[in-house]
């Protein structure tokens, strides 16, 4: 599908976020996360605003470990996540009640030098 759009339109990352979106809204992470794996094969520059997109779909569909460590893999790469970024996840843990995780998601987050704007 984003082969057949790009011969089309031009992609943007704007547009594959909107589309990564669309399938957090319907909690298909898994096509979430092939659009986005797919269109840095179509040598699109992803973001800080994408990968939060994703890391937003990840806990919309109740994959809150798959979104931790999205989030391990945007600090090990140049996208070390902004305070929204971490928020969704702390957000999933709190409805979960996991209040060590949420603890320890603070203090990673203090560490990293990002403060948190929820409390």
């Amino acid at each position: 599908w984003l082969e057949a759009m790009s011969k089309e339109f031009e992609l943007t990352t704007v547009a594959v976020g909107a589309a990564v979106d669309a399938c957090a809204r319907v909690a298909r992470w898994d096509s979430a996360i092939r659009l986005l794996e797919r269109s840095s094969c179509l040598h699109l520059k992803s973001d800080r605003i994408l990968q939060g997109i994703m890391v937003r779909a990840l806990t919309g569909a109740g994959q809150t470990a798959r979104a931790v460590d999205w989030l391990g893999s945007m600090e090990a790469e140049t996208f070390l996540p902004d305070a929204p970024c971490y928020n969704v996840v702390l957000h999933a843990f709190a409805r979960a009640g996991k209040v060590d995780k949420a603890a320890s998601m603070f203090t990673r987050m203090e560490h990293l030098s990002v403060a948190p704007t929820i409390v």
